[in-house]
């Protein structure tokens, strides 16, 4: 992977975990999923007018991960109803890059190096121990864990669509940008069904940190779309899931949580899976 990808998708990993840490939401997960996603959506269409269209060869694939990305919504915001963020945010990004390389090597037939192969496992390995560290590892929360697996599915499917969708679209800023306004319509219409009007109850003070987490995961998604243009898609897939590091660092720095040994080798595990993949 070149080097000015690395680092895009490194800064894409970090906006996501800002996003999941500014966008701290005192609501229940569905309201902070419609929120987050519908203001994306929003800022996606207005900036749709100065990129035009993605051509039509990659609409298959829009229609695609539509698809994908409901069910990726419901079985997200069904692991968080069920279990701590500590437990299923790692499960379900740790998983995603491990399925995402078995998948591109055993049905798409892309050449991955060894060493590289050795990175995607070490990096997912340390994602997944970082699971285990939470307090959600000694309560029975089955089947949020189940959901969060679930979740790592619809990743590795929603990758493989947006890879190939953006190398086929002729305009990689374009297909993101699309894809963002589809999503926000459809994780409205989720809402409204489940909810009704009722899904924007209380929802006003929530609006500021739900536009910024919007713009963070608007970026965040749109940068990596743009690297699997540029570099195998198991390789921005498993550097993308670093978020999960990102995310334990800021926990450290800005909420105070303690460093342990399990988290110290957790880091340890996804940098030297980095290294890796960056040496392959």
């Amino acid at each position: 992977m070149d080097i000015s990808v690395f680092l895009a998708v490194l800064c894409a990993a970090a906006m996501h975990a800002g996003w999941n840490v500014i966008v701290k939401l005192k609501a229940e997960p569905l309201q902070a999923m419609v929120l987050v996603q519908v203001a994306a959506g929003g800022l996606a269409l207005a900036l749709l007018p100065f990129f035009g269209l993605p051509a039509p060869a990659s609409w298959p694939y829009l229609a695609a991960t539509t698809v994908i990305h409901i069910f990726y919504f419901l079985w997200l915001t069904a692991a968080y109803a069920r279990a701590d963020m500590g437990l299923v945010y790692p499960v379900a990004r740790g998983a995603a890059p491990l399925m995402t390389a078995i998948a591109s090597v055993a049905v798409f037939g892309e050449r991955i190096a060894p060493l590289a192969l050795a990175g995607i496992a070490l990096l997912g390995g340390g994602i997944m121990a970082l699971a285990f560290q939470s307090k959600s590892a000694g309560r029975e929360q089955r089947t949020g864990f189940v959901f969060a697996l679930l979740t790592a599915v619809t990743i590795t499917l929603y990758t493989f669509a947006d890879g190939l969708g953006g190398r086929a679209s002729g305009n990689v800023h374009a297909y993101a940008l699309v894809n963002f306004v589809l999503n926000g319509i459809s994780i409205a219409l989720i809402g409204l069904a489940k909810r009704g009007p009722g899904i924007l109850a209380g929802a006003g003070p929530l609006l500021r940190p739900a536009l910024a987490g919007a713009a963070m995961t608007l970026g965040s998604y749109w940068i990596s779309i743009w690297a699997m243009t540029k570099a195998p898609i198991p390789l921005v897939a498993a550097t993308r899931e670093t978020s999960v590091l990102f995310a334990s660092l800021l926990a450290l720095v800005v909420l105070g949580e303690k460093l342990s040994a399990l988290r110290i080798a957790s880091a340890a595990m996804i940098v030297a899976g980095l290294i890796l993949m960056r040496l392959a």
